[in-house]
């Protein structure tokens, strides 16, 4: 199962991606804002895309999750724009997956 986390290195993130792991999941990829960071909690055990890449939007489209698990907060005013578009692409992605709509088909913002 393909699982997407926003907000993996949180609070929540921080404690759900090793009871995942250690459940089995393996294909678990964190879109964070921090690669560094993210790295430095679990090393080479999940994926990542950073939203600091310009291609990350391409990037989730190709990830492809089956699962979203949807934790990331705002922090402060810098990140209101990164949190607003990724609101509204992962929307447009869970929208898609559900009518089961290839991506490559549909315009992604």
């Amino acid at each position: 199962m393909k699982i997407l986390i926003t907000g993996g290195t949180g609070y929540i993130g921080t404690t759900l991606v090793p009871y995942l792991l250690e459940r089995g999941f393996r294909d678990i990829c964190l879109l964070v804002r921090d690669k560094a960071k993210a790295q430095g909690i679990y090393a080479d055990n999940v994926q990542y895309i950073s939203t600091e890449d310009t291609e990350w939007r391409r990037k989730l489209a190709e990830y492809n999750p089956e699962v979203v698990l949807h934790l990331a907060g705002l922090l402060n005013s810098k990140h209101i724009l990164i949190v607003y578009n990724l609101q509204h692409f992962l929307l447009h992605l869970l929208l898609v997956l559900s009518f089961c709509v290839e991506p490559q088909n549909v315009p992604l913002y």
